[in-house]
């Protein structure tokens, strides 16, 4: 009885050493990189497939993650960017380039400290897509904005509609008796003057309407910011060349008589 007894803990001792040296032989460390247009994604989700095991990318893109399996799947993902499944075969170093998510872009909010998306909002933010500026007869940014967002006040400055005037931009209404309430404009993060780019080349406008935006940009924002993005050209893929153009007629009313 005895010596059944003792056959039976070697044997419970045998198996779990198995399983214990199992676990510790297919277990490895997996380390890759993430980047997006060549550029590295800080921040990025790495989680073993089927598990909660997972990890995120530093500020260069790097990332580390310890898995039970050398045939493992990492999925990655990143807010605004498609999510890939990428199957490890054995591999222990990894490289990951995930590209803009196209489909999501609606659901994504550029604001001063990032990109966010919309049902995380706190602030009063309006976006204003790419389309609202194609087939317009604009000469500039100001008049392409007339109309595309609630409680962006746009308005000429000559009092008799002088043509080529130019125009007041209000989010707030008046600051001041004496005018000084425009807002604060950012092209790709640089302060530039609203009308020194084409209309054609803006991938999206935020509009910063709350005064949480003086939390990131100080006094400078204290009428509103707006943020302009524009396109990019180095995307991989097939060319795509858009040409637009238009032009105008003009005819007097009334001629004078000979």
């Amino acid at each position: 009885m005895k010596q059944q007894l003792k056959s039976k803990l070697k044997f419970s001792w045998a198996v779990m050493l198995f399983l214990f040296s199992t676990l510790f032989v297919t277990a490895q460390t997996i380390t890759g990189n993430i980047t997006s247009n060549e550029m590295p994604l800080a921040g990025a989700s790495v989680v073993e497939k089927g598990t909660s095991n997972g990890a995120q990318s530093d500020f260069d893109g790097n990332f580390n993650i310890k898995v039970t399996n050398e045939n493992a799947v990492l999925i990655v993902s990143y807010v605004g960017f498609t999510t890939q499944e990428v199957p490890l075969n054995g591999k222990n170093n990894i490289s990951v380039t995930l590209e803009e998510d196209v489909s999501g872009l609606d659901e994504v909010v550029i604001v001063g400290y990032g990109i966010t998306k919309k049902v995380n909002l706190t602030g009063a933010i309006s976006v204003i897509g790419e389309e609202s500026f194609k087939d317009r007869p604009v000469s500039n940014v100001t008049q392409a904005l007339q109309g595309a967002s609630p409680n962006l006040q746009i308005s000429t400055s000559s009092a008799t509609g002088e043509p080529g005037a130019g125009m007041n931009i209000n989010i707030r209404g008046m600051g001041s008796f004496n005018g000084g309430s425009s807002p604060y404009v950012l092209i790709d993060g640089i302060p530039m003057d609203i009308n020194s780019i084409d209309p054609n080349d803006i991938k999206s406008v935020s509009i910063l309407k709350d005064v949480a935006a003086t939390a990131i940009y100080g006094a400078r924002a204290a009428f509103g910011v707006i943020l302009i993005t524009t396109k990019s050209g180095n995307r991989k893929g097939k060319i795509s060349v858009s040409y637009s153009t238009n032009y105008a007629v003009t005819t007097p009313l009334n001629m004078a008589e000979n």
